[in-house]
């Protein structure tokens, strides 16, 4: 995915620019940002949003899929069954023209929840500080590759960087969506940590959680303010709504 991140004079110029062009055009900075939306207008922004990263072949090889079961549960394709640790999810999976007759699809997804919109199970986040959480927040509570991959298929996901790719591909939907901020819940929050099935392998899987999320989301320019806050970042359009919110004030 392409790189997002400018500096910080970069930005300041950016959001004069904005700036100008929003007290030129008449527009409010209420307007910049819509976190009330519908479910049916959010599926909808999902699937054209996936339709847009297909036809400009960004992830090639690879193609995405949008699935949507709430409020979480196995989803079913081609290349056989995931299970979404939230309501939505963003799968994607080798072509057929890039998978060997005697091996399966490379398969992974990235699961998350609007905040306001999607039913969250506390106990799904252990210890998560959910008062930090506003309505319009994207959370994301899985990033993951399907279960039994091959060495082959492992490669070509990691030829991808698909944790950063996955990452990457939610922060820009919600940010052409217009939602404010994406988070990223911690590994130490992981449902999995306390399930009773997974506690005879809990330090490899603290490892493996940590490296998935935690340094995932770090390297993606996600921040973490305090212990059991997930990782946050603002969407370009957030910053601009606060910087115009505060302009006009100050006007």
């Amino acid at each position: 995915m392409r790189e997002r991140f400018l500096s910080e004079t970069n930005q300041a110029l950016q959001m004069e620019r904005i700036r100008m062009f929003i007290g030129l055009a008449g527009i409010n900075a209420n307007d910049i940002l819509k976190t009330d939306k519908p479910s049916w207008s959010v599926n909808h922004s999902l699937e054209g949003f996936v339709d847009r990263v297909n036809h400009l072949e960004l992830l090639s090889p690879f193609t995405m899929e949008y699935h949507f079961n709430r409020p979480r549960g196995w989803v079913v394709g081609s290349w056989g069954n995931f299970f979404l640790d939230a309501p939505r999810g963003l799968l994607i999976q080798a072509k057929s023209d890039h998978v060997q007759k005697e091996e399966s699809s490379a398969v992974a997804g990235i699961a998350f929840s609007v905040v306001g919109l999607d039913s969250i199970d506390p106990g799904r986040y252990p210890n998560l500080d959910f008062l930090c959480l506003k309505p319009g927040d994207i959370l994301v509570a899985q990033i993951q590759a399907q279960k039994g991959l091959g060495w082959e298929q492992r490669e070509k996901l990691k030829e991808l960087k698909w944790e950063r790719s996955l990452l990457g591909a939610v922060f820009d939907w919600a940010e052409r969506a217009g939602f404010p901020r994406v988070l990223v819940v911690p590994a130490a929050n992981n449902y999995w940590l306390t399930d009773a099935g997974c506690q005879d392998i809990r330090p490899s899987l603290e490892k493996r959680l940590f490296l998935r999320y935690d340094v995932t989301a770090r390297r993606c320019g996600f921040q973490q303010e305090r212990e059991n806050q997930p990782y946050c970042q603002e969407t370009l359009k957030k910053r601009t709504h606060d910087a115009l919110w505060g302009y006009q004030k100050a006007g």
